[in-house]
Order: structure tokens, then C-alpha cells, then sequence
């Protein structure tokens, strides 16, 4: 499998990767991750965004990263680019490569976790989401996209810009 190092510290001996390609029936884990020991590290210890091929496998606690090695970073099985194609496939929305390029890997989780959530009228997870992220301030047509700036602080503010941006190109062609 494929995955990108979601944080590593050398010191403490471990960290976490995002795999990529798990098991689509598996909706509750679109972005699983992966808990890796400095023992199942082959060749030059990772850093955080780095592409790995590991053996996913799992023990009591979850699931574990072995036989650990960096690759080259390949877009395809990047997990954002895994999580548009699922979001294409399951609901029709395409998120084109240049923004999810933009968008952190758990804001992307998160997006799918949202629209799962509605189409599965998931009270619980809509409501955990509409806390999260302010959602009840936000248009419909933009909750993917407040989600996808972290928190409704963040989107308000790419908003203000966006249409600060829109006015000054409207002054420059006047």
C-alpha cells in the first residue's frame, strides 16, 4: 500500500501514515492511518509528507505500518487525490488536483465524512461537523468549502478576500 507520512519523530521511535487504497466497502475509514515503529523502517527514516510503500497490517491496537520505505511521490496515490476520486465517484462533486493540492489531508477526510453524512442521514456526524466547523452559518453550496479552510473563521476570511480580490479586478477594468 501507499500512504504519506502524516508526522514521524526519530526521537520517540514512531509516528502515523495516511494510507491510500483501503477497502471502499470500508466507508468509516477513507483516510485510514497507520501507526509505524522506528523497527519497521527500512532505509532513511521518514518525514512528515513523505511517500511510503508499507504492508498494512493490524494488531490489538489498530493498525500498523511494516516493512516501511519512502517512494517517490507519485499524485495518484496521494490520499487527497484518493479522497476527490471517492467524492467524484460516490456523490458526483469533483474537486479539481489543484485545489485539493491546497486542502489538508483531514479537511479532505473531512469533506467525505460530511457528504456521507447527509446522504446517509447521519444526525450524529452532521451535528459533530456542524459543530466543528460552524456549519449552520454557512450556504449549503458551501460547506464543502468551509470545510476545506480548517474552521468558519478561515472561510469567512478566504471570503472577504476573495471578494476584496473581485472588486480591485472590477477598479482595474473600470
Amino acid at each position: 500500500m501507499k500512504g504519506i507520512v502524516k508526522w514521524y519523530n526519530g526521537k520517540k521511535g514512531f509516528g502515523f501514515i495516511y494510507g491510500t487504497g483501503c477497502d471502499k466497502d470500508n466507508s468509516n475509514e477513507v483516510l485510514p492511518e497507520y501507526f509505524v515503529h522506528s523497527s519497521q523502517i527500512q532505509g532513511k527514516k521518514p518525514k512528515e509528507f513523505d511517500m511510503v510503500n508499507f504492508q498494512p497490517s493490524k494488531n490489538k491496537k489498530g493498525n500498523i505500518a511494516l516493512n516501511v520505505k519512502k517512494a517517490k511521490y507519485d499524485t495518484r496515490y496521494d490520499p487527497r487525490c484518493y479522497i476527490a476520486e471517492r467524492i467524484l465517484e460516490e456523490y458526483d462533486m469533483k474537486i479539481p488536483c489543484l485545489t485539493w493540492m491546497d486542502i489538508l489531508f483531514e479537511d479532505m477526510r473531512e469533506i467525505y465524512n460530511y457528504l456521507r453524512a447527509k446522504s446517509e442521514n447521519d444526525a450524529k456526524e452532521l451535528k459533530r461537523l456542524t459543530e466543528k466547523y460552524s456549519l449552520d452559518k454557512v450556504p449549503e453550496k458551501e460547506i464543502p468549502l468551509c470545510i476545506s479552510q480548517g474552521s468558519y473563521e478561515l472561510y469567512v476570511q478566504w471570503k472577504k478576500e476573495e471578494e476584496e480580490l473581485f472588486a480591485n479586478e472590477l477598479m482595474s477594468i473600470s
